[in-house]
């Protein structure tokens, strides 16, 4: 568990928008950021893939 407050904790993405395996750094007000704060989880959220057959095996993220 977070003890200590994050207001601003930011993700670094690297993006390779043409597949030539030359990764570019998004500018940073572009990097995703959320806040990190201690306490009691409000929300669970299943982290699913959206294409799978039937008997096909999967993570599952939470």
């Amino acid at each position: 568990m977070q003890t200590f407050v994050e207001h601003t904790y930011q993700f670094r993405v690297h993006v390779d928008a043409f597949s030539t395996y030359d990764y570019t750094v998004l500018p940073d007000e572009k990097q995703p950021t959320l806040q990190l704060i201690p306490g009691p989880a409000t929300v669970h959220r299943a982290v699913l893939p959206s294409l799978r057959d039937v008997k096909d095996t999967f993570a599952l993220g939470l």
